[in-house]
């Protein structure tokens, strides 16, 4: 978490839109229930104004829809975070001009694409985390800074969200750094 995935879904779908895509849904895939809840969400928009949506009918009619869809579309399935919850992600995936990104934290989701798709967003390198750190933090670099600063973003992983969250939590609080950890 905090590397930017759903940051970085959004910029791809402000790029794609009407270059690529002639439609982009999204669906929040925390849980089954977030990710059904979307889909009837989809389906209230897209649905015909005669039919009434049931409880499950929305994913069958956002499947069904998309499945007939006349031009190229997107959607993104943000936070599967947890697959032992809910392993059956592609029975949500349907229609064949139709394109899937998936933003998750488990590596072990790979297997629903091939190699060449997946792309994995590393950590910020040290110089440019301590630099987010003090830039955040408004803590002056100093040699003893560095030092505790290190420590920090080690410790949060090199993760751009959490070195943000945490610079801005020591300068509202006003704690130094060797009082963060």
């Amino acid at each position: 978490g905090g590397q930017g995935k759903t940051q970085l879904a959004l910029e791809y779908c402000h790029r794609a839109k009407d270059k690529r895509f002639k439609a982009i849904f999204w669906v929040d895939a925390t849980s089954e229930i977030s990710l059904r809840k979307s889909f009837r969400t989809i389906a209230e928009r897209i649905k015909p104004p005669e039919v009434i949506i049931e409880d499950d009918s929305g994913v069958d009619l956002v499947l069904e829809k998309l499945g007939e869809w006349p031009e190229p579309w997107l959607m993104i399935f943000d936070n599967y975070d947890d697959p032992k919850s809910f392993n059956n992600l592609q029975e949500y995936m349907a229609g064949e001009d139709g394109c899937f990104l998936v933003t998750t934290r488990h590596a072990d989701t790979d297997a629903m694409t091939d190699p060449e798709n997946v792309i994995e967003l590393p950590g910020l390198d040290q110089r440019s985390a301590l630099d987010l750190l003090f830039q955040q933090s408004q803590i002056k670099e100093t040699e003893t800074n560095i030092g505790e600063g290190r420590r920090i973003v080690e410790r949060l992983g090199f993760h751009p969200l959490a070195i943000t969250q945490g610079g801005s939590y020591m300068k509202l609080r006003k704690i130094k750094l060797h009082d963060f950890m």
